[in-house]
C-alpha cells in the first residue's frame, strides 16, 4: 500500500470537535491555515493561505482536544493526505484532508516580537528558495 506523507505548520481556524464512531473510538478533526508568502519577479510580495482538513484518531485524542482550540499554532509532523468525497443535491464533492498521526502544539498568544513564529521561519525558507 503506498501512501501521501506530509509535514507542514500552521494555525487552527477553530477549536477541535471531538466526537465517538460507531464503534466506540474516538475521533478529533480540525481545520488548520497554512500560509505561504513569496516574492514575485517583480518584487511583488504576494500570499496564499491554504485550510487544510486534518484528523487524528484513538484513545489519546481525548486528551489533546482541549489544547487543540482556534490560533493555536500546530506542527503536523507525520500525516497521511486522503482524498474524502461529500454527496449532496448539489452532487459530489471532494475535498483534500490529512490523518494525522503525530502532532507537535506550538504556543498560542505570544507576542510576535518575544518568539520567533513558524510562519516567520517558513517565509524565510520560501523567500530562500525563490529565484528572483
Amino acid at each position: 500500500m503506498s501512501a501521501i506523507k506530509c509535514i507542514f505548520t500552521g494555525k487552527l481556524g477553530r477549536d477541535a470537535e471531538i466526537r465517538t464512531l460507531p464503534r466506540g473510538s474516538t475521533a478529533l478533526s480540525f481545520p488548520v491555515a497554512t500560509t505561504k508568502r513569496w516574492i514575485t519577479a517583480e518584487g511583488v510580495r504576494r500570499t496564499k493561505t491554504i485550510w487544510v482538513r486534518c484528523s487524528m484518531f484513538g484513545h489519546r485524542v481525548g486528551a489533546l482536544a482541549e489544547h487543540l482550540t482556534r490560533g493555536t499554532t500546530v506542527f503536523v509532523l507525520d500525516g497521511e493526505l486522503t482524498l474524502d468525497r461529500k454527496d449532496s443535491d448539489a452532487g459530489v464533492k471532494e475535498y483534500w484532508g490529512v490523518v494525522v498521526r503525530e502532532l507537535s502544539l506550538g504556543r498560542r498568544g505570544a507576542p510576535r516580537s518575544s518568539r520567533p513564529s513558524a510562519d516567520d521561519q517558513v517565509e524565510q525558507i520560501v523567500e530562500d528558495t525563490v529565484a528572483p
